[in-house]
């Protein structure tokens, strides 16, 4: 069922639910989808009963209003669309109003008589089985923030990018750009909040309605480390929304999405020469067999030289990683 397989706070964009026609007789007729009102029994269900042990409150079923219609369904062989997300969204928020749909023709004492075959749940080919196809977002991390450019392999400390962030509203209320500004926080890998005061905030375009995507051109700016701490360390950026008054960070809310966290590797370079410093030199280690380790420990590089024994010309003679 659909409220078993989506999250409780999925948001429906899109539901389509399909079924395939191969006969028709007649023409012209009106074919409502409706929502069951009552849940019935597949191997039991009958014009009078849902189930053997329970009637229908009116012959024929129990449903609700209309949801969408397809007219007039030819005889050529097809896929037909009933249409509604509203009923589906109703499903993911109350499960237990989730007892699937009925299609029927709109006025069955009217002029129009037609008789339609359409294929069921036990069709030998499962893509023309009846189907809900369902589109939808959900507040998760993953879906409100796309950062897919943030340099994740290095940054320089205390130095500020430019980085193309795309937000979705997952939510079912409007973000107010007149509150909301994308955001961020610095934090280690233990969950130590190093952002200090290198947090830049990036306004909002417009206000985001439930469902909308908005990129922004977004500015962050990475921690300026202590001079006795790591030269190179890994640090996390949280994409967050946050409120501009309260200074609430969206990820605080109950029921909101979660703040996107991306890893950077961040360095402080101490020096913009031609690499003439002291700390671009290798200190080395001899490691027996006429070989040496040689190790950067300010970049993370290590080289092992080696001497072989007689070695045809051009052989490789140094190994680096």
């Amino acid at each position: 069922m659909v409220s078993t397989l989506l999250c409780r706070r999925a948001r429906i964009v899109d539901a389509d639910f399909t079924m395939w026609g191969f006969y028709s007789s007649g023409s012209g007729a009106t074919f409502d989808a409706h929502a069951l009102t009552t849940p019935f029994a597949e191997t039991q269900a009958s014009w009078a009963r849902a189930s053997t042990a329970t009637a229908w409150a009116a012959a024929g079923g129990d449903f609700g209003p209309a949801l969408d219609n397809v007219v007039g369904i030819s005889n050529d062989p097809m896929m037909h669309i009933w249409e509604n997300s509203a009923v589906v969204q109703g499903w993911v928020d109350t499960p237990a109003s989730n007892n699937g749909y009925l299609v029927k023709v709109r006025d069955e004492a009217g002029a129009a008589k037609q008789r339609v075959l359409l294929l069921s749940g036990e069709a030998a080919e499962p893509r023309l089985r009846p189907s809900l196809t369902v589109t939808y977002t959900a507040p998760t991390a993953e879906l409100t923030y796309y950062a897919a450019d943030t340099p994740q392999v290095r940054m320089v400390s205390d130095e500020q990018q430019t980085v193309p962030v795309s937000i979705t509203n997952t939510t079912t209320t409007t973000w107010k750009a007149a509150d909301q500004v994308l955001s961020y926080r610095w934090t280690l890998p233990d969950g130590t909040d190093v952002t200090g005061t290198n947090r830049l905030d990036t306004a909002l375009p417009s206000d985001i309605a439930p469902g909308q995507t908005v990129t922004v051109q977004a500015n962050v700016k990475t921690t300026l480390q202590n001079t006795e701490g790591n030269k190179r360390e890994g640090q996390i950026v949280n994409w967050d929304l946050r409120d501009k008054t309260t200074g609430t960070w969206m990820s605080s809310v109950a029921g909101a999405p979660p703040a996107l966290p991306q890893n950077v590797s961040v360095e402080d370079p101490t020096s913009d020469q031609i690499g003439l410093e002291k700390f671009y030199a290798y200190s080395g280690k001899a490691t027996g067999a006429g070989s040496n380790l040689l190790v950067n420990q300010y970049a993370g590089n290590a080289c092992s030289p080696t001497m072989p024994s007689p070695t045809p010309a051009g052989a490789c003679r140094r190994f680096c990683g």
